[in-house]
């Protein structure tokens, strides 16, 4: 049908572009192995029974470039229906790559087929295996995230190659044989040109000076010049170098150069106990909409400085210290004790210890009722509340304590201190009732000193 619209039994026009025809469901994506990639428009095609489906003028390319191990279906391969349900091709070789599609990156199983004008098709178990759904609307794919949390980092950088590789232009052999001569001739300035060639045709051509266009010793050959040339250029060259040397321009100091900020490499990194990873703008905005994800900015300086200061961290112990204290450590610590100075630092002192299996000490309830029962909270002024607030920041910050939502709960309260202030205090008296007692016997002081008084020690060296 030739027309543009037809007209219905009410009378009304129904344009054909509506229903019938329009631009194919593709989708803009990448094909990458082996640190080389390359583009492809593939067709969104749910009714095709595989992952993905590439045409074969695509296998030279593949095989030579990418080079990814081929695999050989036996049996005479697999044969493949069109809708009509009658075999079109037979499918013999596949590999399997990455899909790096809307920031994801897909391990998928390639097959070489006639797919027709496209250059690969995306198939229906492809959409099963990363649970997304064709958008007709908006001519794309719809993730769902929370199932495709494999697929959603893509990190890698590959070597695109241009698509002007994969369907090379047909070189024709005439025009190639003329270049390689001309190239031969402008490669070989001295080469000169036969007797019969009409020498216009050759200053034209190859730019022969005029001086070297009459006959020479070699019978009458032509030789062939440089370049272009002529009197004005000539004297404009010599008069600018004679000014060049009358009236030198003075050699201004060049700025001083500011040393440029380079990346911190991998090792630098995890030396200093730091975790980065480099991704996408599209993969940011994907990782951003997914739960507990804290967005922040830094710069590479002060990545540097947290670098440099965890270095000076572990060459000098008492490096965050403050000047007095690390003066009353040097004059009171014995200098046999030199090497045990970082367990006066208060810097490391506010770091929690690592814990360590079999003597972490663990709390056991007891009894049949283990839960705490509800205990008031003491009445605080709003000094003390403040002074409650300082305590709980500064100990999540070092990580002494952690937020929790259990139902243990003790109260706090303050007492005084004899030379002024308050001490934090936790009324733990309700934990004790129900906590295991560790009871064991323990000797006599009064008989071991007793022992202990009249013993002696001898040393002997042999």
């Amino acid at each position: 049908m030739n027309i543009g619209a037809i007209i219905s039994e009410n009378k009304k026009r129904i344009q054909l572009g509506d229903i019938i025809g329009g631009k194919a469901l593709t989708k803009y994506c990448r094909i990458a192995h082996g640190g080389i990639a390359f583009n492809v428009n593939a067709l969104l095609d749910s009714g095709a029974g595989g992952e993905a489906f590439v045409h074969h003028r695509l296998f030279p390319f593949i095989k030579t470039r990418l080079k990814p191990k081929l695999y050989h279906i036996g049996g005479g391969g697999v044969s493949v229906a069109g809708h009509n349900n009658k075999q079109t091709d037979t499918i013999y070789r596949l590999f399997q790559a990455s899909l790096l599609i809307d920031g994801r990156r897909v391990p998928t199983t390639f097959l070489f087929c006639d797919t027709g004008k496209h250059d690969m098709l995306i198939g229906r178990q492809w959409f099963e295996k990363t649970r997304s759904l064709i958008d007709c609307y908006g001519r794309g794919l719809a993730w769902r995230d929370e199932d495709n949390k494999a697929y959603i980092f893509d990190v890698k950088r590959e070597i695109v190659l241009p698509r002007q590789e994969m369907h090379p232009r047909p070189v024709n052999p005439e025009h190639q044989a003329d270049v390689e001569r001309r190239d031969g001739l402008l490669a070989a300035p001295t080469q000169v040109v036969k007797k019969g060639v009409d020498p216009k045709r050759v200053r034209k051509l190859f730019c022969v000076n005029s001086n070297n266009g009459s006959s020479s010793d070699n019978g009458g050959a032509v030789p062939i010049g440089n370049g272009r040339t002529s009197w004005s250029r000539d004297q404009r060259d010599n008069l600018r170098k004679m000014q060049a040397q009358l009236y030198p321009k003075p050699q201004l100091p060049s700025p001083p150069r500011k040393p440029k900020t380079k990346c911190p490499t991998p090792a630098q990194l995890r030396k200093a106990g730091i975790d980065l990873n480099f991704v996408s703008a599209l993969g940011f905005g994907l990782n951003a909409k997914c739960k507990d994800v804290v967005i922040g900015a830094i710069s590479l300086h002060e990545v540097d400085k947290l670098i440099r200061d965890r270095v000076e961290e572990e060459d000098d112990p008492l490096a965050d210290d403050e000047e007095e204290l690390r003066r009353i450590i040097g004059e009171k610590l014995p200098a046999v004790y030199a090497a045990y100075t970082d367990v006066f630092s208060k810097h490391a002192s506010d770091t929690l210890a690592p814990h360590r299996k079999g003597v972490d000490h663990d709390i056991v309830l007891e009894g049949a009722d283990q839960r705490l029962a509800p205990s008031p909270l003491y009445n605080m002024s709003l000094e003390q509340l403040e002074l409650v607030k300082a305590y709980l920041e500064e100990h999540l910050r070092k990580g002494f304590i952690v937020p929790s939502d259990a139902p243990w709960a003790s109260p706090v309260l303050f007492a005084k201190k004899p030379g002024g202030g308050w001490r934090f205090c936790v009324d733990f008296r309700k934990l004790n009732a129900i906590t295991k007692k560790d009871r064991y016997p323990l000797p006599l002081v009064e008989e071991t000193l007793q022992r202990l008084a009249r013993a002696k020690s001898s040393q002997g060296w042999t």
